[in-house]
């Protein structure tokens, strides 16, 4: 999406020194970045680092009016990444409401029937598996769904991911196993999410015998005094680093999980609405950041190329510098037999040095033509 604001140098000046750029930035809809750029092309002065950590006690410097840049400039500003988050999304605005129709409600059924293929080949390797320390059922097999449950929560655990899978698939959504670290992946609009069903567990003081009680009461401490316990208790979660929404799902005293697949995927749907928002950010600075080594590229070869150019021009310089020092030396030299003969012979041995001596003075000289020599070789 494109579109342009205005700002005002005046203004702008005002904003940077009481909001910090980051913030700023983001109501402008542009990368920090970006409005660093703007504030140098409008020769607007910005808070130093360490300014706002000291809660802007720092003098700011004021606004000069500088020759060709006026006191009121309108910049135009190009908007790069969607605004996703405050403009009204159709798409996503009806795959909620869709979700808070009764006639969608996801029900989980009593018994499994005719499994989806994940949760069949899941319910089979749970049943193989040992409990863990804590009760649980690792799973080792990087093709089975994510979850963390104990044995008597297998039949249970595996009706909701069934209601819950065929839920997705019927809306579009797909769902996978990321086999290279075996975690359950959701595509929803677009975005990967991974999810994960798991039962927590609660600490309990196991019974101490009376030598161990002796040992507690002197060291303050005991080796294995808790052990850990299932909760029965099943929790869904969105395993993504997103602020602002809601990741998690679980049996309350009120609902159970069974209750809350469609909230779950209305989670899922925000949560994809943010992670989109955020990609997009991470590319446009991602964009910007190609752009400016690019730039700095372009600038480091274009230096190098002055610079070769320079050593050229003083190489020829100091080599036609050379050649006419040469070509004085050949003159006095021709000027001394001259004056000590009167003459010089032609094919003498003087008249053959002073040729040779026109020839090299004639190659050092980048403005003249010259003949062949064996030391071009």
């Amino acid at each position: 999406m494109e579109g342009t604001i205005q700002l005002k140098r005046i203004d702008l000046y005002e904003q940077v020194w009481s909001i910090p750029m980051t913030k700023l930035a983001k109501q402008y809809q542009i990368s920090d970045v970006g409005l660093a750029k703007i504030c140098k092309k409008l020769k607007i002065p910005v808070p130093g680092r360490g300014y706002w950590a000291k809660k802007g006690k720092g003098k700011r410097p004021s606004l000069l009016s500088i020759k060709g840049i006026p006191e009121f400039v309108v910049h135009k500003i190009t908007h790069d990444i969607p605004n996703l988050e405050n403009e009204e999304n159709d798409q996503i605005h009806a795959l909620i409401s869709f979700e808070e129709k009764l006639e969608n409600y996801i029900q989980v059924p009593e018994k499994l029937y005719s499994p989806h293929p994940l949760v069949a080949f899941t319910k089979q390797c749970l049943k193989m598996e040992n409990s863990d320390t804590y009760g649980h059922l690792r799973v080792s097999h990087k093709k089975c769904l994510d979850v963390r449950i104990s044995k008597d929560n297998i039949d249970r655990t595996m009706r909701i991911y069934d209601a819950l899978i065929k839920a997705l698939e019927r809306r579009g959504f797909g769902v996978s196993i990321n086999e290279s670290n075996g975690t359950t992946t959701v595509s929803v609009l677009g975005e990967i999410l991974e999810i994960k069903l798991e039962e927590p567990t609660t600490k309990v003081e196991r019974e101490l015998t009376q030598e161990e009680k002796k040992k507690l009461f002197q060291n303050g401490w005991i080796y294995d005094r808790y052990r850990y316990v299932p909760s029965g208790q099943l929790v869904f979660r969105i395993n993504e680093y997103i602020d602002g929404i809601r990741k998690s799902w679980s049996d309350g005293k009120r609902h159970r999980l069974e209750y809350c697949l469609n909230s779950f995927i209305v989670g899922l749907i925000r949560a994809a609405e943010k992670e989109k928002i955020k990609r997009l950010e991470r590319e446009q600075k991602e964009r910007e950041w190609r752009e400016q080594e690019e730039a700095r590229r372009k600038k480091a070869e274009e230096i190098q190329q002055e610079k070769e150019r320079v050593e050229q021009l003083l190489k020829e310089t100091e080599a036609w510098q050379k050649a006419q020092q040469v070509r004085i030396y050949i003159e006095a030299v021709k000027q001394a037999a001259i004056q000590k003969n009167g003459s010089i012979n032609t094919c003498s041995d003087l008249d053959n040095w002073l040729k040779w001596a026109t020839q090299q003075a004639d190659r050092l000289d980048p403005l003249a033509k010259s003949s062949p020599s064996i030391l071009d070789d």
